[in-house]
């Protein structure tokens, strides 16, 4: 089995650190690549739109300079039908509020993840792409 593609958008490093050990543990092989803002994951899938675009993109919802949504949207407009490609996820500690999820359609997300990722969680997505 080829091994599953995920960018991760947060700019939490320890948060970072724990999902790979979480992700490292899958009986599913996983490529796993963070990036630290929005920004940086714009120009990743910029340089990668032609060949190996992710299967899961993972993005928290709080960042610096744009919200995880208005960067699902972004990559919604800028590379049509990419979610049939990829699985986009919105993470969050708390529970996305009202205005948040009626955008996520808008966004092509795929749900919504809650922190602190659990092992479990991950299991179910990797099975169900």
């Amino acid at each position: 089995m080829a091994a599953v593609n995920i960018l991760i958008i947060d700019d939490y490093s320890l948060g970072n650190q724990l999902t790979q050990i979480i992700l490292s543990r899958s009986e599913i092989p996983v490529n796993v690549l963070f990036k630290e803002s929005a920004e940086e994951g714009l120009a990743y899938l910029e340089e990668t739109v032609h060949r190996d675009f992710p299967d899961i993109i993972i993005s928290d919802i709080h960042l610096v300079q744009r919200n995880g949504i208005e960067f699902f949207e972004e990559i919604s407009q800028k590379y049509p039908n990419s979610w049939d490609v990829a699985k986009f996820y919105i993470t969050s500690s708390i529970a996305p509020e009202k205005e948040h999820i009626q955008k996520f359609s808008d966004a092509h997300i795929t749900g919504f993840i809650e922190k602190p990722f659990m092992e479990d969680t991950f299991q179910q997505i990797l099975e169900n792409l």
